[in-house]
């Protein structure tokens, strides 16, 4: 059979077919037919509404997951910038503090923050923030309110070290209250020695320990307190051991005397 036979033979089904239904004549097999395939019908279609809301939902899922994280950003970052006021607010009290302590009145400070102890075995010594180009110079006092903390013992443009009083190292002339006088060396731990203190001296437990002036100290600057007398007979001298009034391990700005005012 040619092509031609063939689209002849096609298209005549094709007019009948349409002729047929027109007429009504296939009324019957449509219906019988649509019985048969609703069923699958309605599941595609039932499907394809599953299949749509699923996809919904997953999008609403992914932008309340977006949303989500965007406002977790915003509440660190508010966060972030809460903590950063409140260490400015309290640094700016602990200024003000500072600069109102009448002991400390008479002196040019300079505020440095703290940025760890130095890691090496046998010493006591802290980082600051303030270096040579801040003004900072190798035997300056550092202050944290009345209390006298140590001397700069080194010095970088942008940082300095402080060795504590407790450092081994450190060796100052002091008083007590009661005009007795000695010499305290650091004994690394929370606490210092007095030393060299004549056993005609008193000292008393409780007795407040001050910086004597000498050796470029700046005087009647706070120490720290006697906590144990220890006096032997037939000695010529008497030792106490001191306690820091401020725990190293909380401070957060210090000052740095650089002379008087």
């Amino acid at each position: 059979m040619s092509w031609r036979t063939q689209f002849v033979t096609i298209s005549i089904a094709v007019l009948l077919v349409i002729g047929l239904g027109r007429a009504g004549y296939l009324d019957g097999p449509r219906n019988v037919l649509a019985t048969v395939l609703n069923p699958f019908q309605v599941g595609w279609y039932r499907l394809g509404q599953i299949t749509t809301e699923k996809f919904g939902l997953i999008t609403q899922i992914g932008t309340l997951s977006s949303d989500n994280f965007r406002l977790r950003e915003e509440n660190d970052k508010l966060k972030s910038e809460l903590a950063s006021l409140e260490t400015v607010q309290k640094d700016n009290l602990i200024l003000r503090q500072q600069l109102g302590s009448s002991d400390t009145k008479g002196f040019q400070l300079i505020a440095a923050q703290t940025l760890g102890f130095v890691p090496a075995i046998g010493t006591k010594e802290l980082l600051l923030s303030v270096g040579s180009s801040g003004g900072a110079k190798i035997g300056h006092a550092v202050v944290s309110g009345k209390v006298v903390l140590g001397r700069i013992s080194s010095v970088q443009s942008d940082r300095s070290t402080l060795r504590l009083l407790t450092d081994p190292q450190s060796r100052v002339v002091v008083s007590t209250l009661t005009g007795a006088r000695g010499i305290l060396i650091g004994q690394f731990q929370s606490s210092s020695k007095l030393t060299k203190v004549l056993q005609d001296e008193k000292l008393n437990v409780g007795d407040a320990v001050f910086t004597s002036g000498e050796d470029d100290w700046p005087a009647r600057l706070v120490i720290g307190e006697i906590i144990k007398v220890v006096k032997r007979d037939n000695e010529l001298f008497q030792e106490a051991e001191v306690r820091p009034l401020v725990s190293y391990d909380k401070l957060q700005v210090v000052f740095i005397i650089t002379g008087p005012k």
